[in-house]
């Protein structure tokens, strides 16, 4: 009976599997937000926290991007256009800080959304991504052939996750701000802050992210616009988490 006993014991501890640990940290460097005039650049590191030997798969794809902007991401010293998904080797514990993604901006103002994950091909439901936010800025020049009596106006923070503020100022005394909207993609006014005289100062107006209806508009791409009898101006405004 001993015998029999030992031999049902040494069987179970044969057929006990031992499960592989895999484990991705995948962190971004900078903010997810980078304004500039000719490229614009973000960092990556990712670290192997599983207990085995991993390979990890990097897609880099474009929810909204500029005519003319060129957008690329690179690893292992291999770059790739969106929806090429690149690939990098690591041990456990050991990370791999050479992961860029990279915009060159053609002209602007304008605005690029993007989206970059990694994730474990040992066990895909190891994951993490980014949105990152490209935003051209204005050059002098550009600023300066602005035509009189149209109005100045500016968005700060933009891109913004609870607050921002729109600051608009008519050269031309003689017109008349008629009204100030936010639209969305679609076309439509999800904000409106009615009509407003012109005033000789800049005129500043606050927007909290919430709708005509009192909701919190989701995350995306809207615009405001300024609109006169004569005139009108139109900026993008990113909203984040």
């Amino acid at each position: 009976m001993p015998r029999i006993n030992a031999l049902v014991f040494a069987i179970i501890v044969t057929i006990t599997p031992v499960f592989a640990q895999y484990g991705i940290d995948f962190a971004l460097v900078e903010d997810t937000v980078q304004t500039g005039t000719s490229v614009i650049t973000w960092h990556f590191i990712v670290t192997n926290t599983g207990s085995v030997p991993d390979t990890y798969a990097l897609d880099l794809s474009v929810i909204e991007n500029s005519a003319g902007w060129y957008v690329q991401h690179c690893a292992g010293g291999i770059c790739a256009e969106p929806g090429i998904i690149l690939t990098i080797a690591l041990n456990p514990a050991a990370a791999d800080s050479l992961i860029d993604v990279q915009v060159f901006i053609d002209s602007g103002p304008d605005t690029a959304i993007l989206n970059y994950r990694a994730y474990s091909l040992g066990d895909t439901t190891q994951r993490d991504s980014f949105n990152l936010y490209a935003i051209s800025e204005l050059s002098v020049e550009e600023e300066d052939n602005h035509e009189a009596g149209q109005p100045t106006m500016s968005v700060f923070p933009n891109p913004f996750s609870q607050q921002t503020g729109v600051c608009f100022e008519v050269d031309n005394r003689q017109q008349s701000v008629a009204s100030i909207k936010i639209y969305d993609l679609s076309g439509r006014v999800v904000k409106s802050f009615g009509s407003l005289p012109y005033a000789p100062s800049p005129v500043h107006v606050g927007w909290d992210g919430v709708d005509d209806g009192g909701r919190v508009v989701p995350e995306g791409v809207y615009f405001v616009r300024v609109e006169g009898a004569s005139f009108a101006e139109q900026q993008k405004i990113v909203k984040l988490q």
